[in-house]
């Protein structure tokens, strides 16, 4: 019994995510316009990393400092866009979605803990056109 408790434990340290290869699926090719339009990829953080009984599914995409400045003059700016972009996610993916820009900075403060890049696999939206 001992030696399957153990087997259980390892197998739970090694996944990704507890999401299913389905929502981990939909998730992936729904980040891909993200990171097509900033040119970095949007990271998978949080407690559907390490948990099963996660609540939502953390999403964040870090901006160099300047950038992020630039882009969030004051706070409503990036309220508006994390609560937009945290709809549009989990209307693709059928997931509860908690997206938010941030500052690199900041999220190296606040997100010790592993982080999977979303959206870098494929080729989204280069399509080539019709002869």
């Amino acid at each position: 019994m001992n030696g399957e408790k153990m087997e259980v434990d390892t197998r739970a340290k090694m996944r990704i995510s507890f999401l299913s290869v389905p929502e981990f699926f939909r998730l992936d090719v729904a980040c891909r316009p993200l990171f097509d339009a900033f040119d970095t990829p949007p990271y998978l953080v949080g407690s559907c990393m390490n948990r099963d009984d996660f609540r939502d599914v953390d999403v964040s995409l870090m901006l160099a400092d300047e950038k992020y400045d630039v882009m969030f003059p004051n706070k409503y700016a990036q309220l508006f866009l994390n609560a937009s972009v945290s709809e549009w996610l989990s209307a693709r993916t059928g997931l509860n979605i908690d997206f938010k820009f941030q500052d690199m900075t900041k999220a190296n403060e606040e997100h010790k803990g592993p982080r999977n890049p979303l959206g870098i696999r494929g080729d989204s939206f280069k399509v080539d056109p019709p002869r």
